[in-house]
């Protein structure tokens, strides 16, 4: 299908594009090789608007387009120019991350799926497999295609094995502070090494790197950035879990967890929204610390906990060091109650809404 003549290929183009103003004896459009650049020149300016990099946890590459319609073939073949062309792109080019499944796309009113987004994750052939079994063979296999083919086609020529041991360290140290001098001794490699990984993983949207708040130079903070493996089907797949039995008895099912929510919540908040961790030396912690407009800070806490999702002291220290608007504390529980006259425990059901109000 793609291999077609450069006429047919044209043929999808809108007719005004290829409307060129022809002299008396002049040969026809097709046989005239310099307008037939310059269709090619107005083809590809015009598609530069229109193509979209889509992102859902990989970057987009060319498998996705070989069953394409034939009036998209152009289309395609401009999406291998581009890359390659030498200009800006800037002002003709808009990014959109399209993320797998959130929760509250596929739990809804179901009430008896509700913890299978995060035991199978986001992926749409893994959350629809027909059993908790297929769905990891699924996860299995797309880990290991990932990184021993689509990885080196897109750049980085790193060790498939070695790449594969730094992203189970990193499911390992989930929601952890992310140091890379214990992982370089692991893996026999320098700092900057393991930096470089990390940077490629982000870069892919497989790792979230949750910065630190840092706004506050009078205060002693941590300023180094938590690492989340951010699909939870991937985290608990490198790990060998299989299934919620097995996940809810792991030391890993807590950071998992908040993994999770935040993922979903990151998802379904306005595109402006910025998102922090806050951490001091004298034990103020906050999970999540969303800023919605300008001076809008809302502190989250993330529970596993359905009988005592209260928050520690150290999460309401950080909340008068901050001045927030919002405190929260998120639980897979089903009721909405307040703790105090600024604290609200909210189900993450709700809270993982589109139409979640963030006030107080």
């Amino acid at each position: 299908m793609l291999e077609r003549s450069a006429e047919s290929r044209f043929s999808e183009i809108p007719r005004y594009m290829l409307r060129v103003k022809a002299g008396r004896g002049e040969r026809s459009l097709r046989r005239q090789t310099r307008f037939f650049h310059r269709a090619l020149r107005t083809a590809k300016e015009y598609y530069e608007r229109v193509v979209y990099r889509a992102a859902s946890y990989a970057t987009l590459t060319r498998p996705v387009w070989r069953n394409v319609p034939c009036k998209d073939a152009m289309l395609w073949h401009i999406c291998k120019i581009v890359p390659q062309s030498a200009e800006s792109l800037a002002g003709r080019v808009a990014y959109l991350e399209l993320t797998p499944f959130t929760a509250a796309e596929v739990v809804k009113n179901d009430t008896s799926i509700a913890d299978r987004p995060w035991v199978r994750g986001g992926f749409p052939d893994s959350f629809l497999a027909s059993s908790d079994a297929a769905s990891f063979e699924w996860r299995r296999a797309f880990i290991q295609t990932y990184l021993e083919r689509d990885i080196p086609m897109l750049g980085p020529r790193i060790s498939a094995e070695t790449l594969h041991r730094f992203w189970q360290m990193l499911a390992h140290g989930q929601g952890q502070l992310f140091h890379a001098a214990p992982l370089a001794s692991g893996l026999g490699v320098s700092g900057h090494t393991v930096g470089r990984y990390l940077d490629v993983l982000a870069d892919l949207l497989l790792v979230r790197r949750l910065q630190p708040w840092a706004g506050n130079l009078k205060k002693r903070l941590v300023r180094s950035p938590k690492a989340y493996v951010r699909d939870s089907g991937l985290v608990h797949t490198l790990l060998g879990i299989r299934d919620q039995e097995d996940l809810l008895g792991h030391p890993v099912a807590g950071p998992s967890w908040e993994g999770f929510v935040i993922e979903n919540l990151l998802s379904q908040a306005p595109p402006r929204a910025t998102a922090w961790f806050y951490r001091s030396s004298g034990g103020a912690e906050i999970d999540l610390l969303l800023e919605l407009a300008a001076g809008h800070r809302h502190a989250v806490e993330i529970k596993r906990s359905l009988s005592d999702p209260r928050p520690s002291k150290g999460f309401h220290l950080a909340c008068d060091d901050l001045k927030v608007r919002g405190r929260w504390v998120v639980y897979p529980g089903r009721e909405r109650y307040r703790l105090d006259a600024r604290t609200e425990v909210v189900p993450f059901s709700a809270a993982a809404r589109p139409d979640f109000r963030w006030a107080p």
